[in-house]
């Protein structure tokens, strides 16, 4: 894992990875994990969406509303691949990261993420059902705090 931090253009993990070391509080393990990460550090937090944590601000992306949820397994994989094929097109991190939020709620209203009708509508077609808000990290430190 510390070898993908120093190496890796994006290192996008789950809220989770801010849990990683029980002795640490999760925004003690957010400023390590921002030393150690070389590249961009994309947090992705289920329904709450993502975050994409620069070196002066968070850029916040939210998720789709009014999700039927049946199963998140593979949501993240999900928002890996979507953001893996769609960064390279766009070179816009922001878009990319929408795309991604769009298809990880999507899968979510199916068993597995392989139904052929999971993403029908398109997900372009849903960006503007997502909004981005840049936050300052006293900001996303206390929202940390509270979920």
């Amino acid at each position: 894992l510390s070898k993908m931090m120093e190496c890796a253009d994006f290192f996008i993990a789950s809220e989770t990875i801010l849990d990683m070391d029980k002795s640490l509080s999760r925004i003690e393990n957010l400023h390590q994990l921002q030393k150690q990460i070389q590249g961009e550090f994309i947090i992705t937090w289920g329904a709450q969406g993502s975050f994409w944590i620069q070196k002066d601000k968070i850029t916040h992306v939210q998720s789709l509303k009014d999700i039927k949820v049946k199963d998140t397994t593979g949501a993240g994989d999900v928002y890996h691949a979507t953001f893996a094929y769609y960064y390279p097109q766009s070179k816009s991190v922001t878009k990319s990261m929408k795309l991604a939020s769009i298809a990880g709620a999507l899968s979510t209203q199916f068993l597995g993420t392989r139904d052929r009708t999971m993403f029908e509508q398109g997900l372009e077609s849903l960006l503007d059902q997502v909004d981005t808000r840049e936050m300052s990290f006293k900001d996303f430190e206390e929202w940390i705090g509270s979920n």
